[in-house]
């Protein structure tokens, strides 16, 4: 009986971990030596679920997806406001100017949008330098788009607070989640090596069921992707 224990996510290893010291303690509470290595098991997935950040980290997380979202398409509007003004008749001149501005706001594509967000804060940070020249700061001024630049500063500088604030914080962390894990991942293939050789495999099927169960769970939900990834487009 295998544990195939990297298979699962850190934080659920833990909240696995501890079901199954909760299940030693109730079967044999008088068992010293497995209730000495049910309690390193115990502060290893502790030390894990510490690693991971505090609760409120996860909100901080999805305020920074929100964020980056809106500065997409903060950037997105502005850049078909630029694109709207090369088209508009009338102005011939005017549709040239706007040409220029939107060639160096959209030098190909916006798909650094879908990049990581760090790459993505570079790359807005240098198209968004343009307006911070006298002439850029002009044309935006002629063709009414300073409501729009002052939109994209406003969602970017949201998203940099909210990324430093999400940083500070894993900086509080003792350590790595995955550098956390590993002496998790020792204590409970001790545990298992022990049960197996003291109450035999039975026993110790019974008292890692629902980690066994969470890993045969991974394990298919990984099966299903792959299998996704791999099949042929419609």
């Amino acid at each position: 009986m295998a544990l195939s224990l990297s298979i699962l996510h850190p934080l659920v290893k833990a909240e696995m971990a501890q079901k199954v010291t909760a299940a030693v303690r109730a079967r044999r509470p008088d068992d010293a030596v497995a209730g000495t290595l049910a309690a390193q098991v115990d502060a290893a997935a502790k030390t894990v679920m510490q690693a991971a950040g505090p609760k409120h980290e996860k909100t901080l997380t999805e305020a920074l997806v929100r964020l980056d979202r809106e500065r997409d398409q903060a950037f997105s509007a502005l850049c078909l406001v630029v694109h709207a003004h090369t088209l508009l008749p009338g102005d011939a001149q005017r549709r040239a100017k706007a040409a220029r501005l939107y060639e160096q706001l959209v030098p190909g594509s916006l798909d650094f949008l879908y990049d990581s967000m760090h790459l993505e804060s570079q790359v807005l940070e240098e198209r968004m330098r343009h307006f911070d020249s006298p002439a850029e700061a002009a044309l935006a001024a002629e063709l009414g788009l300073w409501p729009f630049v002052e939109g994209v500063k406003n969602a970017m500088k949201a998203f940099q607070d909210a990324f430093q604030a999400r940083s500070e914080k894993r900086q509080e962390r003792p350590e790595p989640l995955y550098d956390a894990v590993i002496p998790l991942d020792r204590s409970l293939r001790a545990l298992h090596a022990c049960l197996i050789a003291n109450w035999g495999p039975e026993a110790t099927r019974e008292v890692f069921s629902e980690l066994e169960r969470a890993m045969a769970s991974a394990r298919a939900h990984a099966t299903r992707r792959d299998q996704a990834a791999d099949a042929p487009p419609a």
